[in-house]
């Protein structure tokens, strides 16, 4: 029988996962695995006391936010001892927990296990999910913290680069071993499990964003729903999802372009910085700078790194207290934000670059992409091609100019073509100018 890792970690995949262990004291130790070596690093760790792995995929060996590639599932840490729980047995708490999910319409979820101490419920998914789902998860994990806060839920699962004792392994502050105590026979779909978990499914989001766009503001006078604030399913208009989705054009224009272009490693690390700045909590951004600066400017010294980014730093540590800054008379977030039209110029995107850009696009590929999605929109509502509406209008203009010389009139002419009493008239004044139009032979 598989063990629990290879639910949500396939050997078929590229990328790492990562082992970390409690060795006593103060004292650990991590290494990173490549997928396909995932069975025998688990047997080489089979039965020792305080392991740990991660519960989703990255694609550089260590598991920083930055190097996440795939998110695997969903998962909560219930420290149960801390609770009014804590007397419970295994069987009390497994069925605690399901019960708990009916009474709040939450999907069940595909396992739960004791930690040795507390317990782990977890959602696999039917497949991983990219990384550019980051904010959609982080708000379903948030969702789920809430909800399961009575139970002692520990916040740290929002952190993708979460570790979790790996069944089998004993807790030694218990002496009681890590171990599945039921299984459910669901996987998920990831947007099926948020539009379950999420207060609005996407269909609502899209929904109610139509109800509060600009146009629409003065006729229905209320709040827009396009932050995190407002809309707790974290919309992708918030802040947090643009610089994500930013940063990951960032990394696909540097594949394009074989690397980082020679002269230009400071525009693209300090760029790079700005878009972490709005994406990384209070402890993680100086971490996750050292290896933006890897990626993007390998060779840099570390005194470089810190001198260059200051003022990123400086403002994001500003923007951690709850400070706002002054600009055209407004008070706004201290960290640096760009236009999409100052990016295209600093990063010199070429139309054929911008097609596989997610969000760093000039207003003219924006407006491409808008027409591109109305005529799709209209082709699942049914509606036709203008090549075929043109050639149809063209028939009933005919059909209407002989029905009239026949001696139809308007009303019956309207009703025969299927075109308004107005299209009708348009038609017959537009052929009586045409004629008039034509020279008198002589």
């Amino acid at each position: 029988m598989q063990s629990e890792p290879n639910r949500y970690h396939s050997t078929d995949r590229k990328g790492f996962f990562a082992i970390w262990q409690q060795l006593g004291g103060k004292k650990s130790r991590q290494r990173s695995y490549r997928l396909n070596q995932l069975n025998v690093a688990l047997e080489m760790v089979a039965g020792i006391q305080d392991t740990f792995i991660s519960q989703n995929e990255f694609f550089r060996p260590n598991r920083r936010k930055e190097s996440l590639a795939r998110i695997c599932v969903t998962f909560l840490d219930l420290d149960t001892y801390d609770t009014d729980y804590c007397g419970y047995n295994h069987y009390q708490m497994v069925g605690l927990l399901l019960a708990h999910c009916e009474d709040l319409h939450v999907p069940p979820p595909s396992v739960i296990m004791s930690s040795g101490r507390g317990y782990y419920m977890k959602w696999y998914y039917d497949e991983p999910v990219s990384s550019k789902a980051l904010p959609r998860w982080i708000a379903v994990q948030k969702n789920l913290l809430k909800k399961f806060k009575p139970f002692g839920a520990d916040p740290r699962p929002n952190e993708p680069s979460r570790v979790l004792r790996i069944e089998g392994s004993v807790n030694s502050k218990s002496g009681k071993p890590c171990e599945i105590l039921w299984r459910g026979s669901d996987c998920y779909d990831f947007d099926t499990l948020c539009d379950e978990v999420l207060p609005f499914s996407r269909d609502e989001v899209a929904k109610r964003k139509v109800e509060a766009s600009p146009k629409q503001s003065k006729k229905a006078p209320g709040p827009r729903f396009i932050n995190k604030c407002q809309n707790p399913n974290l919309l992708v208009f918030s802040s947090e999802q643009l610089h994500w989705d930013r940063l990951h054009d960032l990394r696909a224009l540097a594949r394009m372009r074989g690397g980082v272009p020679v002269g230009q490693r400071d525009e693209y690390l300090f760029l790079a910085a700005c878009f972490a700045a709005h994406c990384y909590d209070a402890h993680e951004l100086p971490g996750e700078l050292r290896y933006l600066a890897e990626e993007f400017a390998p060779g840099m010294s570390a005194a470089e790194v810190e001198g260059f980014m200051s003022s990123v730093v400086s403002r994001w540590e500003a923007a951690m207290k709850g400070q706002m800054v002054m600009f055209r008379g407004k008070l706004i977030d201290p960290r640096y934000t760009f236009g999409n039209a100052e990016l295209v110029v600093r990063l010199g995107l070429t139309p054929a670059e911008m097609k596989e850009m997610k969000t760093i696009i000039s207003a003219e590929e924006a407006a491409t992409r808008h027409a591109d999605r109305q005529r799709q929109r209209r082709a699942a509502d049914g509606a036709i091609s203008r090549a075929k509406y043109l050639a149809e209008a063209v028939d009933a203009r005919s059909t209407a100019l002989l029905m009239k010389e026949i001696g139809y009139s308007v009303e019956e002419i309207s009703s025969a073509t299927n075109r308004s009493v107005s299209s009708v008239q348009k038609y017959l004044a537009e052929s009586a100018r045409a004629r008039k139009a034509r020279p008198v032979p002589s």
